[in-house]
């Protein structure tokens, strides 16, 4: 068996029934695949698949037959997916000649796929049963597979012909000497059953094309019956290929047999008794059937002598054209008329070259003697326009296209002009609106439209593998660059060869050590961010310059360490350790050696200690010092580790330089005696040394004991590297580059640091320092400016709000932004939101508090706030990522939902509890928690496990509940005990709010109305109604809150809409959102939308929200056509690269 059905029956049932389930299948079969693992193209025992399918028979407690029959309905889909939709859908016009062709489709995929045991099918129409055919199956492997045959002629009928069918099955390979599996197909809705056998027309947009075709749909129904009782006179008795015997055809099918007279010689089919009757007979029935001018039944009578009567002509070649010796049109194919979309009498008498043109070879015209040169010759027509007599309206049909040859059929008489399509590949018959059985039966040109459309494939494939080679090699580039910077280069290409790196003994090596001072003070004193942005600073400096003087970096060292408050363990006080490294290391002699090694050191020292000054602490805006040790000898070099390897250096000069270094003093370069002997000697030049020492005397090294020392004062004018003119030059040199840096401070948590007495500050939120509130995008105030402790935020005072004290910072910059404006930054990461919506939800809460207990808070209110926050972190990680129901969207959604309560609380007509504003921005969080991106109806109509489970309705939004509030009352104990203590609502409160968000529950939304209504109008509801039906229409309300905020707000997240339904429908489900989007959304916003907001400001009178939607349907109207238009070519585009990177990605796996 071919992977390729292994790999689709495991993509099923993950698809379908989630991957434990596959998991449990996989164990019952016996099958040690891992997931993903079947070889598409490798051979598979029979055995395992049918273990496979036994297993999950089993395992989902159905008939074998049932799995088979599903598995051949996702086959359709599978196949799809991996790129045949077009040579699926290109198969036939009608189900019947879709199924002809299978055996022509199999030919072809065996040049590709290494297995040959595909089945045969054979199709013909059933007379007992008018509508009906009858599908013929043989396999080597018997019935084996006969379900899956079931599920693919009903999806096939479903998907490309829009009709459902029904299978009975009337022989079984193998029992009763039946030598092949028959079933009779029948369409449920008789007013479908001409798709099962004659071609239903095109729904095209042009109403003249569509006006055509309609013309040929009825015009090919005829010739298809035509064609079945010529081909029946041409070929006598219909028979199953599968048998000696005519089978079940023997009862559906009776042909009569024809004598035909040929130049004189009688061929006998039967009896040749009543022979001229029943000629005669037939050619009577021809005449009432068909038309034709004069023209052409002389033509006929004149084939009739000859043998060949004209109706068979025109079947036997649908695309020729017959003209006399003054080149006017008297007989054409059956399929011609149809191409050329005109009328068969509008064509015949007319002069062919005001129907075609030839475009190779270019000739002067329709001209018997230059036509002679074409005898033997292929040549190339096109069409030439012409005015539609109904419409009035010029038809150029420039994808069509003619290839053919001349044939005389009597010297100085009539010449045919044997015709084809021009068509060479499945893309181009595609755009002349044909299928292979358009194309000639008795030709080859099937064949070379398979062939064309192999070598397309793979001419776009060898383009790709083109083009994925240059990337890979790009990228191989980085990964050398990334990997040499880290490693000597001789040592990286030997690693990269597998081969083992031995140490190595380095005579005459210079080390450079350097620590910045006060390094643990300024750590202690502001955030980490801002440590890792001025060792950035840095070590871009020292990087710089170390390449100036081809020193080789040998790592930076972390000599502290802090500790973080990890958001996701706060309350059980674990901890993060983050090591910071502000050691510095490099070296000149090695890997590769250098005789100015010592040179190149104190020049690089020397250039470091003057610019470093450009750096200044984060602490106090001071220059930063070093302290810097430099000596000379010889040492080992070599990779330790192999998972993540290091070159690192072995020896005592290793120890010497690191104490050198130590024992430094602020801002001065000490250097051993030994490096001070080795730069007297060699530096020196005639004209003077080039170096200026100190001596600093004897200096007690540990481990070491007295050494005596040097200060390294600076270069003298001798030293051309290091003078005293060119180390300032440098250091303009490094001012640019990092002026020409971008330092962006990451701030996510603010961490708690060390008091004076030992303990820790607060936590608390803090914002990128870089973003301020503007009117395109919600963003945040400094970190500067940000509340601490949960206390006031700067420019908020008590007199404006009594509560303010509990504002966060995300709250506070919400209440100065406006509706229109509401929108998060979308460069935040998933942390950023996270501590964001967290800010939110605990000003909600203590809010909230405050009001239930007059003003006393919890004293565990730390616990709870740090509780909170991992559980806003882990409702995040929960949400897939979708294009539209993710988190990004379910944060859009709380905030709108936040900013609703706000104006409520302003303005609204009641107010009746006090934990409204928590329970709604709760329940904001958790609505789309594990949203499968798939509607509620998708789910019933599949009987997805969401719909056995929650019977009720609402699959997704019960889901989100279920999930959402067991982890807050299972994993957040302290936490949720605390809130429903004094909310003893909240869970029913939040249940009925994100149930209120299922807006395709019509029972549902009524009740919602009817309880709206009554708090509006009366009779009054009790406090409960009142809360609940508040917190249903401020989540409906902020669900869809993008549609009445500003435009590119709602282009933003209707986008990701298009995109999630475009995938759903690619797998089979939904609706095609490129066919009527722009439509679709003009009745939305006024259909829903609009009475939305008319209805939820009657709650909100001081927040108009109805004016933004009809300014976003205003520019919809005026913009949305284009703006969708350019959507949708756009996904087309994307598609076909994403199909065409997938090829080539299996290409060159393969390769």
């Amino acid at each position: 068996m071919l992977g390729l059905i292994n790999d689709c029956a495991e993509q099923l049932v993950i698809t379908k029934f989630g991957l434990d389930a596959w998991h449990a299948i996989k164990n019952s079969a016996g099958c040690s695949v891992k997931d993903y693992g079947f070889e598409q193209h490798g051979a598979y025992p029979d055995s395992a698949t049918v273990d496979i399918v036994v297993a999950a028979a089993e395992a989902l407690s159905v008939t074998v037959d049932d799995v088979l029959e599903l598995f051949g309905q996702f086959f359709i889909e599978y196949t799809i997916s991996k790129g045949y939709d077009n040579l699926l859908r290109c198969q036939g016009s009608t189900l019947r000649l879709w199924l002809s062709n299978l055996n022509a489709m199999h030919d072809h995929l065996q040049s590709s796929l290494p297995l040959g045991n595909f089945p045969v099918f054979w199709c013909e129409n059933c007379p007992d049963h008018e509508g009906s055919i009858i599908l013929h199956y043989y396999s080597i492997r018997g019935a084996l597979l006969g379900g899956v045959v079931v599920g693919i002629v009903k999806e096939v009928a479903n998907v490309y012909f829009d009709v459902e069918v029904k299978m009975d099955r009337t022989a079984v390979q193998g029992e009763d000497g039946s030598q092949c599996t028959t079933w009779r197909i029948t369409a449920v809705d008789p007013e479908k059953r001409h798709k099962l056998t004659m071609q239903s027309g095109a729904n095209l947009d042009d109403i003249v094309i569509r006006e055509t075709m309609e013309r040929r749909s009825r015009r090919r129904a005829s010739f298809e019956s035509e064609g079945a009782s010529l081909t029946t006179s041409l070929t006598g008795e219909m028979k199953c290929p599968f048998s000696n015997s005519m089978g079940l055809a023997d009862s559906c099918h009776s042909f009569e047999s024809e004598s035909s007279d040929v130049n004189g010689h009688k061929f006998d089919n039967g009896d040749e008794n009543g022979v001229e009757h029943k000629m005669s007979k037939r050619r009577n029935s021809l005449e009432n059937l068909l038309k034709y001018s004069t023209a052409e039944k002389q033509l006929k009578n004149e084939l009739y002598e000859h043998g060949l009567p004209a109706s068979k002509v025109r079947y036997v070649f649908p695309y020729h054209v017959m003209v006399n010796h003054e080149f006017k049109i008297v007989q054409m194919g059956n399929a011609l008329p149809d191409m050329l979309m005109r009328e068969l009498d509008d064509l015949i008498g007319l002069h062919i070259e005001k129907v075609f043109k030839f475009t190779k070879p270019v000739l002067a015209g329709f001209h018997w003697p230059t036509l002679q040169r074409l005898a033997d010759q292929k040549f190339f027509l096109a069409l030439v326009p012409f005015v539609d007599p109904l419409t009035g309206a010029k038809i150029e049909a420039t994808d069509i296209k003619f290839k053919g040859n001349i044939i005389q059929i009597a010297e100085g008489g009539d010449i045919m002009f044997v015709l084809s399509p021009d068509a060479e590949n499945i893309s181009e018959l595609t755009q002349m609106g044909l299928t292979m059985s358009d194309l000639p039966l008795h030709s080859f040109q099937r064949d070379v439209v398979f062939l064309g459309e192999h070598i397309a494939s793979e001419v776009r494939t060898a383009h790709k593998l083109d083009r994925l080679s240059k990337r890979l090699e790009n990228e191989k580039n980085l990964s050398n660059t990334l990997l040499n910077s880290m490693l000597p280069a001789t040592v990286a290409e030997s690693l990269r060869a597998g081969k083992t790196v031995e140490p190595q003994l380095y005579e005459n090596v210079t080390l450079f050590f350097s620590d910045v001072v006060g390094f643990t003070k300024i750590c202690d004193a502001v955030e980490p961010w801002d440590v890792i942005d001025m060792l950035n600073q840095l070590y871009t400096i020292m990087d710089h310059l170390a390449s100036r003087f081809n020193l080789y970096k040998v790592e930076t060292i972390g000599e502290l360490i802090f500790l973080v408050p990890n958001h996701t363990e706060i309350q059980s006080n674990l901890a993060l350790f983050l090591a910071i490294g502000d050691a510095y290391m490099c070296c000149s002699g090695l890997p590769t050696p250098d005789e100015n090694h010592a040179q190149n050191i104190a020049n690089f020292a020397l250039a470091v200690a003057e610019c470093v000054q450009l750096v200044k602490s984060p602490a106090d805006g001071s220059p930063l010092q070093l302290r810097i040790g430099i000596h000379t000898g010889h040492c080992m070099g070599g990779v330790v580790g192999t998972l993540t390897p290091h070159y690192c250096l072995f020896g005592d000069m290793v120890n010497t330089t690191s104490r050198h270094e130590s024992t430094s003093l602020n801002g001065k370069i000490q250097c051993s005696s030994v490096l001070y002997e080795h730069l007297a000697e060699y530096s020196s030049t005639s004209d003077g040394p080039q170096y200026k020492f100190t001596p600093r005397g004897y200096v007690e090294m540990k481990g070491k004991g007295r050494c005596f020392t040097y200060w390294l004062e600076n270069g003298t004018n001798q030293n051309e590297h290091a003078s005293p003119k060119k180390i300032k030059q440098l250091r303009l040199e490094v001012g640019k580059v990092l002026s020409k840096q971008k330092w962006k401070k990451r701030k996510y948590f603010n961490i708690r640091r060390r008091s004076s007495m030992g303990g820790y500050d607060d936590a608390t939120l803090a914002f990128p320092d870089d973003a301020t509130v503007s009117t395109d995008r919600f963003s945040y105030m400094d970190a500067s400016e940000a509340d601490s402790s949960r206390g006031g935020v700067s420019g908020i005072s008590d007199d404006e709000d009594i509560f303010s004290r509990f504002d966060t910072t995300s709250y506070s910059e919400m209440k100065k932004t406006s509706w229109s404006d509401i929108r998060w930054d979308t460069q935040l990461s998933r942390i950023d939101l996270v501590a964001a919506i967290h800010g939110l939800l605990s000003s909600m809460l203590w809010l909230c508090a405050v009001e239930v207990t007059a003003g006393s808070l919890p004293d565990n209110k730390e616990v709870l706030d740090a509780e909170l926050l991992r559980f806003v972190d882990r409702i995040s990680s929960l949400y897939p990522d979708n294009s539209f129901h993710n988190w990004d969207h379910a944060c859009q959604v709380t905030l709108s939902a936040t900013f609703l309560v706000k104006e409520y609380h302003e303005g609204g007509l009641v107010d009746n509890n006090p934990f409204l504003r928590f329970i709604t921005v709760f329940a904001a969080l958790i609505h789309d928690v594990k949203h499968l991106g798939l509607p509620n109806a998708q789910l019933e109509k599949d009987k997805h496990c969401l719909s056995l489970v929650y019977s009720q309705g609402s699959y997704l939004e019960r889901q989100s509940i279920q999930v959402g509030l067991s982890i807050f009352t299972e994993e957040f104990p302290e936490l949720s005990v605390s809130v429903l203590k004094l909310c003893p609502d909240f869970i029913h409160l939040v249940t009925f709010g994100v149930l209120a968000t299922d807006v395709t529950n019509s029972a549902t939304q009524q009740t919602i109305q009817d309880r709206f209504e009554r708090l509006i109008n009366g009779p009054s509801p009790n406090d409960l109604e009142k809360t609940q039906s508040v917190v249903e229409q401020i989540l409906l309300m902020a669900d869809v809150a993008h549609c009445s905020q500003s435009y590119e707000n709602f282009l933003k997240w209707n986008e990701c809409f298009f995109h999630e339904c475009l995938k759903n429908w690619k797998s089979g489900n939904g609706f095609n959102p490129r066919e009527g989007w722009y439509q679709g959304e003009i009745g939305f916003l006024e259909g829903y939308i609009l009475p939305l907001t008319e209805r939820v400001s009657d709650l909100l009178p001081l927040c108009d929200l109805s004016s933004g939607t009809r300014k976003i349907l205003g520019l919809w109207k005026e913009r949305g056509e284009e703006w969708t238009k350019d959507l949708v070519e756009a996904s087309i585009r994307a598609e076909m690269v994403e199909e065409e990177e997938y090829v080539a990605f299996l290409a060159f796996l393969a390769a």
